[in-house]
């Protein structure tokens, strides 16, 4: 089992998906998507089964809004 970490950043309605370890970047505007999108991305990437790939997912810090 291939085990890898993903961190998520918001921007705008997009969840981007980031790997680092791969150097791969995916996106989704669904929260409920995530996984499975880092799964697909590492899985085609490294040309193994989804079933051989462990992701986990870490929720990025917010941007913060510059008060005017």
């Amino acid at each position: 089992m291939r085990k890898l970490a993903a961190t998520v950043h918001r921007d705008g309605p997009w969840c981007e998906v980031l790997i680092p370890e791969l150097g791969q970047l995916t996106a989704t505007q669904c929260y409920d998507e995530i996984e499975e999108y880092a799964v697909d991305l590492a899985a085609s990437v490294l040309d193994q089964p989804h079933n051989e790939i462990s992701v986990t997912i870490t929720m990025g810090e917010e941007p913060e809004v510059q008060q005017p």
